[in-house]
């Protein structure tokens, strides 16, 4: 192989490294904080050069023996996450995300008794919510879950949780007007329901109840 072309190659692999550390970094940045929009935009990065990438891979298994740039290109692709993984990392969070919206309660050890605790709770469910809703805009890129069915099971589980507290808050209120014995707990509670409400209508978005 010539000199001219093992510079070329070399010159290649070094580009090729820097900007795929840059896309990969970009990646997972976008991952752990959880941004639904870096994310899209690393996939589609991924999805356009996946069958570039791969013979590029493919042609250094062919002659990597020959030449100590292609076994560094080799070893480099073969660090680097497939497109396949990638998807599967954002399909698993995003099912973890829904499975805990939906089955946690509000009604918790951090929302029973101080107020900071409490809005700190439902900014974070308002946070988890917006992400789970921004998911849908990934469905180009045919993640092994029904990102339409988060959204929808995610509104539904949001309405009946709110549904619950007001239907708890009225029942105490209804005994209480109706001068029925009313016992310390039931005063707790009225008081926690009640200071829940305020908190959700304070930091979950009206627009999501509505839809």
């Amino acid at each position: 192989m010539s000199d001219n072309v093992v510079g070329k190659i070399s010159e290649m692999h070094r580009n090729m490294s820097n900007y795929m550390k840059e896309i990969n970094s970009d990646y997972e940045t976008g991952f752990k904080k959880r941004d639904i929009q870096a994310i899209k935009k690393s996939l589609e990065f991924f999805r356009r050069w996946f069958s570039l990438i791969n013979k590029i891979r493919s042609y250094a298994e062919m002659y990597s023996e020959y030449d100590d740039n292609l076994k560094s290109i080799l070893n480099f692709f073969s660090q680097a996450k497939s497109y396949e993984i990638r998807k599967e990392e954002i399909t698993e969070m995003l099912r973890k995300m829904r499975d805990n919206f939906i089955n946690g309660s509000f009604i918790n050890s951090e929302t029973e008794k101080f107020n900071t605790q409490r809005d700190n709770f439902f900014e974070k469910m308002n946070s988890e919510l917006d992400i789970l809703l921004q998911a849908k805009c990934l469905e180009t890129y045919q993640l092994t879950i029904d990102l339409s069915s988060i959204e929808e099971s995610c509104l539904n589980s949001l309405q009946n949780k709110i549904k619950n507290i007001l239907g708890e808050t009225e029942r105490l209120v209804d005994k209480l007007t109706k001068e029925e014995p009313f016992y310390g707990v039931e005063t707790s509670k009225l008081n926690t329901f009640y200071s829940n409400l305020i908190s959700i209508k304070k930091h979950i978005k009206i627009t999501y109840i509505v839809r």
